[in-house]
């Protein structure tokens, strides 16, 4: 069988214990470290030579985490002070002191920027806030120390896992717990967020994985406890289909729903600190005392992402009384070598089939986001949360939920939007005019824009006319005028953009008419 694991030489990577690790999200080629020795190293995967050394800290450094640029790194003490090195200066710009008491076990970034979360042994969660320079949210009700905290893709929720066995959701808007998982029986020691559904994986000391419906507070399923071992990591493949969970002896891939056991690969892997994918890779890094060990694991070679690996025998351990499917080894005994005057059939019925559910898979990958978005945004639209519904549909990667979301709204823009809001949407209708090829998603952003030029245009135009202030300087004033500059110069592109629209009878008379009403008001 091919192999589908590899190590890299093992090397020393701190002048005493190595306490924890993380691998960057952005680039999953360089990772952080955090030892006895009170240093932060930073590393590319799989070298020895350290890229980077950050001095700081005067105690053990226990828990280190990249920013989602990969341009800061923060890290926690065993006597829980905080420190923020930025990479490209490597060196410290804030100490936070006086948040917690104990040690400082993990922390987390905020996905969209300015905010961290850190977790400790006095049981506290605390929510920092890099330019304020301190604390705006403390969260208790843990009973044990506090392992692990991540935030929410979304940013809205922070979860945290703790010795007590305990995950606790909080809502980051609202400043109160959400919900409180208590079926794991030890120690939680990983926890991941859905890349497209409101579900979450977490893992555990216990030998468990178990998932989480994040709309019911459900438990979806859950893996058995007869595993020889304690579950360090876990991550989602990134098309969403399976968890892979990094076992202290191996390496399983798990589907959801139902639960079931796609693959599994014995490995002799150190302590495991933390996984990540990068293209057709799982990287895996763990420690040994002074020691990084780093495995790297063939994704496409594993079930079910392979289309032609073996079908899945587990160990005798994890084996039950049923016996394994052969569907796909009876299915190619019925494939013909050939056909009546056609050439031979280069595909196997189980490769066909393997095909068609990778094909199938990715399609219900993207509705499955479009409808979690969409569930997002009509949440925040029944709790009253106006100005934040409208900022989410601007930053929105989906041009299907924007274009439906417009639609829904478009009746209501003249009662909804504020010239802010304006402003905030206008470079996402503009991307959709430039970069789209389907009349209805051309046809709905020039809808929007027309509702917003009517409605905005005479405010936009007046303050561009205005003349200069002859008493003094007007602060508000100013910004009124430099945001009606701004709305200006987005609409000009945006009228630049239809005029090389290539005009049809269903859209053409929309495109004529908004390019007369922005020449109007601008």
């Amino acid at each position: 069988m091919t192999k589908r694991t590899f190590q890299f030489e093992p090397y020393v990577a701190h002048n005493g214990n190595i306490n924890c690790l993380r691998i960057g999200r952005k680039s999953g080629r360089v990772m952080v470290t955090g030892g006895q020795d009170h240093l932060v190293n930073m590393w590319a995967i799989g070298k020895s030579n350290v890229i980077m050394s950050l001095e700081g800290h005067e105690d053990s450094v226990e828990s280190v985490c990249f920013d989602t640029a990969e341009e800061l790194v923060v890290a926690g003490s065993s006597q829980g002070i905080i420190k923020l090195w930025d990479l490209d200066k490597q060196q410290v710009v804030r100490t936070l002191s006086g948040g917690h008491n104990k040690s400082c076990g993990s922390v987390d970034f905020h996905p969209f920027g300015e905010f961290f979360a850190s977790g400790s042994a006095d049981t506290n969660l605390k929510i920092w806030d890099i330019r304020r320079k301190g604390c705006i949210q403390t969260y208790q009700g843990h009973t044990k120390p506090i392992s692990i905290i991540r935030f929410s893709p979304d940013g809205r929720w922070v979860i945290s896992g703790g010795q007590d066995g305990l995950i606790k959701l909080w809502d980051l808007t609202a400043g109160r717990p959400l919900k409180e998982f208590k079926q794991h029986t030890s120690t939680i020691t990983s926890l991941e967020f859905h890349p497209h559904e409101f579900l979450l994986a977490s893992a555990s000391l216990d030998k468990t994985v178990k998932f989480w419906d994040l709309e019911t507070f459900e438990m979806v399923s859950s893996s058995d406890e007869d595993a020889n071992s304690g579950v360090r990591s876990v991550i989602f493949h990134p098309d969403g289909g399976a968890l892979l969970a990094a076992f202290d002896d191996s390496l399983k891939v798990f589907g959801y729903e139902p639960l079931r056991t796609f693959d599994y690969i014995p490995v002799k892997w150190e302590t495991v600190l933390d996984i990540s994918i990068t293209g057709d890779q799982l990287i895996s890094c763990g420690a040994n005392g002074s020691s990084i060990s780093t495995f790297v694991v063939q994704v496409s070679k594993l079930r079910p992402f392979a289309k032609d690996a073996p079908v899945f025998e587990p160990p005798a351990s994890l084996k039950s009384s049923l016996d394994f499917d052969k569907t796909s080894e009876a299915l190619n005994s019925f494939v013909p070598k050939k056909t009546i005057n056609t050439p031979p059939i280069s595909k196997t019925a189980s490769q066909i089939i393997e095909e068609a559910n990778k094909s199938h898979m990715t399609i219900c990958g993207i509705l499955s986001s479009r409808s979690t978005n969409l569930r997002f945004l009509r949440g925040m639209w029944t709790r009253g949360e106006v100005r934040e519904c409208i900022d989410a549909i601007a930053s929105m990667n989906d041009p299907a939920v924007v274009v439906d979301a417009l639609n829904a709204l478009h009746e209501r823009i003249p009662t909804l939007f504020s010239l802010d809001s304006c402003i905030e949407v206008l470079p996402t209708l503009l991307d959709l005019l430039s970069n789209s090829q389907h009349q209805e998603y051309i046809l709905a952003s020039t809808r929007t824009i027309n509702q917003l030029i009517t409605v905005f245009g005479p405010v936009i135009k007046s303050n561009c006319q205005a003349p200069q202030s002859l008493t003094g300087v007007d602060l508000t004033r100013e910004a009124r005028i430099e945001k009606c500059m701004y709305a200006k110069d987005v609409f000009n592109r945006i009228k630049k953009e239809l005029e090389g629209v290539v005009v049809t009878p269903k859209i053409g008379s929309s495109i004529k008419e908004l390019i007369s009403q922005i020449k109007l008001y601008t």
